[in-house]
């Protein structure tokens, strides 16, 4: 007993020692560090954006007529000063942010605006939120820049294909550059797609043609019609070059380049497609849109139900738990003969949904075993087949001892 336990132990010990080396190799790999600074980036992105929305909704109060497209910029005149009412009497330091001319038509603009005025406290509020947002837009670019030199140093070949920052990204969501290496060219085509393309396999719907790479000037520049080969293309070159970075570190993305010219010469002299090509491509992209947002709205219709809500079969109906009906919000202003109306269809609905129920679920024990003493199709007494209603499919088998 006491030697199987020390065998233990030391079966143990070894399994710890294997565990802790395998961590400490995916730690010191030399992408660990730029995966972690391109998604902590995305984050920026999320933060910045969220508080650029606040702090134009907060101040819109105070200066509604305030245009300025830069939110960079935006937040840090509000940072200076906190409200337009300061605007006048520091024109010029307002002009170091923004520019004279536009200095100028801020100033002229708070003169005449009909917002509300700060008090100090609330000044004091707004510039203590403008400062850290504008805190967040200096970090997100020192941050870039230390991501764009990581993609350079580790993945030279993809970062001349293709942008250093798409590099990182495309890097990021393969899960590394070893993985994104032993990808094949088709995968690396539709990374950033896979909603879509598992919609395309359970569904049928249209294949997307390209995923992340679609943020390349090579794609999203080109026409419609020449995309899905452009997208193949540059695929290709990227799992060659991804391949040369992981396992050789050889410099070889000039020769990638070059042939990728020749082939974007290729498809932009090809023929022209004809009219009805062109048709059927405007088509499909708009058949993606209108499904995009037609996602987009059963999404928001399903955090947001109507008035009323759905009833139906759910999981205690046994039927389809996807298929509901809706039921109809009572009025209370309606008069007594409508009321009346009301009463009944609703009574009559839950009549038939109590049925659909128990049919759904086979009734009692005694009904589930004989089968409602019904006649199947071939003329024998004993069991039923209930319908597909949502995905769930419920089939009751027929037993010799119940025939008659």
């Amino acid at each position: 007993m006491k030697m199987l336990k020390t065998r233990n132990n030391d079966l143990r010990k070894k399994m710890f020692d294997k565990a802790r080396l395998g961590v400490a190799e995916a730690f010191s790999k030399k992408d660990a560090s730029l995966i972690q600074a391109t998604r902590a980036l995305d984050d920026l992105d999320s933060i910045k954006s969220l508080l650029s929305q606040r702090l134009a909704e907060w101040t819109g109060a105070n200066y509604p007529e305030y245009s300025l497209k830069n939110d960079e910029n935006t937040a840090r005149v509000y940072a200076q000063f906190g409200a337009k009412e300061a605007f006048a009497a520091n024109e010029a330091k307002l002009a170091e942010i923004v520019g004279a001319p536009k200095a100028r038509e801020l100033v002229e603009g708070a003169a005449k605006s009909y917002g509300v005025e700060f008090t100090k406290t609330e000044c004091d509020a707004v510039r203590t939120l403008a400062t850290l947002t504008a805190a967040v837009y200096a970090e997100r670019s020192v941050l870039q820049e230390f991501v764009e030199a990581q993609a350079r140093e580790n993945a030279k070949n993809i970062s001349t294909l293709i942008e250093p920052l798409l590099t990182a990204r495309l890097i990021s969501l393969a899960g590394g550059l070893e993985k994104l290496a032993k990808m094949s060219a088709s995968t690396i085509q539709v990374i950033g797609a896979e909603k879509a393309l598992f919609k395309h396999l359970r569904t049928g719907t249209q294949p997307p043609k390209h995923g992340l790479i679609f943020q390349s000037p090579l794609i999203n520049a080109a026409p419609l019609h020449q995309r899905g080969k452009i997208s193949r293309a540059l695929a290709t070159k990227l799992s060659i070059a991804a391949k040369a970075d992981w396992f050789t570190g050889r410099f070889i993305a000039d020769k990638l380049k070059a042939t990728l010219d020749a082939r974007l010469k290729q498809i932009r002299e090809g023929p022209e497609p004809s009219d009805e090509r062109k048709r059927e491509l405007r088509a499909n992209e708009q058949r993606r849109q209108a499904e995009r947002q037609r996602d987009w709205q059963n999404a928001r219709s399903q955090r947001n139900p109507p008035r009323g809500g759905f009833s139906g079969s759910g999981a205690s109906g046994g039927g389809g738990g996807d298929r509901r009906e809706f039921k109809p919000a009572r009025n209370n202003n309606r008069n007594d003969s409508n009321r009346n109306d009301s009463n009944n269809e609703n009574r009559e609905y839950r009549k038939r949904d109590g049925e659909r129920r128990d049919y759904a679920s086979g009734g009692s024990r005694e009904r589930r075993e004989f089968g409602h003493g019904e006649r199947n199709q071939s003329g024998e007494r004993g069991g039923f087949e209930h319908e597909k209603r949502g995905g769930n499919f419920r089939k009751f088998r027929k037993f010799d001892k119940f025939r008659r």
